[in-house]
Parts: structure tokens; C-alpha cells; sequence
């Protein structure tokens, strides 16, 4: 049962990733006109989220090497989350990019270890799967 909920875990927070990832440039007009922002200044926003996730794949791959996954993930989603939450609090463009910036990479790093995991657990679901029923 623990793997299919780690599982779960992991498919919710990629699921809440790739909902933030895509819902920015859908909104862009709106944070345009909110903030006060130029069509420049959103295009920089996204393309900054985009070299970001680059970045932080990079980053990832490292820290993947040297701790554990789970620790890992951990920091990906809470950095996430914080960063999603203080996003609200932003009043102009450079806060807007500051809190930005680390939950997009967040995105990232969390992205790489839950792939990371999910191969390593494939044998141990695959097993659970085929045992008999207690």
C-alpha cells in the first residue's frame, strides 16, 4: 500500500506542477493589466520560468547524485509551495520574478525526482501487484 501512496503523492504534486506550469501564459493578459506589467516584462517572466526549469534540472541531477530522493522531493515541494504562496503577496515585477523564480525551479527538481523514483519502484509495484492476497 505505501508505494501506491508515495505514488500518489507524487502524481498530485506533478499534477499541481504541470497545472502552474501551463496556467501562466493563460492568464498573462490579466497579470498584465493587474500589475501594470509590459508585454516585455511578461515575456521575460515566462521565458525566465522556462531557463529556470533548464537550471534547475541541471541542479537537480547533482543533488540527485549526492542525497537521497526523497529528501530531494521534499525540498522541491516545499520550495514549491512556499514560492506558489508568495507569489500572491507580489506587488510589482521584481518580487513577482523573486518569488517566482524558486517555485518554477521547484518545479523542475521535483519533476526529475519523481521520475527518479517512480523507475526505481516500478519493480517493487510490479511485485506488489502480482502478490496474492493475503
Amino acid at each position: 500500500m505505501k508505494p501506491l501512496l508515495v505514488f500518489g503523492v507524487l502524481l498530485a504534486s506533478y499534477a499541481i506542477n504541470a497545472m502552474d506550469r501551463q496556467i501562466f501564459p493563460l492568464i498573462a493578459p490579466d497579470v498584465r493589466r493587474e500589475y501594470g506589467f509590459s508585454l516585455e516584462a511578461v515575456g521575460f517572466l515566462t521565458t525566465v520560468f522556462t531557463l529556470g526549469m533548464a537550471l534547475a534540472g541541471v541542479a537537480t541531477s547533482y543533488l540527485l547524485a549526492r542525497v537521497s530522493r526523497k529528501t530531494v522531493l521534499q525540498i522541491g515541494i516545499a520550495v514549491f509551495s512556499a514560492g506558489t504562496a508568495l507569489t500572491v503577496l507580489s506587488s510589482g515585477f521584481a518580487d513577482m520574478l523573486v518569488y517566482r523564480q524558486p517555485a518554477d525551479c521547484s518545479s523542475a527538481r521535483t519533476r526529475a525526482g519523481g521520475c527518479r523514483w517512480s523507475s526505481t519502484a516500478s519493480p517493487a509495484l510490479a511485485r506488489w501487484r502480482s502478490s496474492p492476497s493475503p
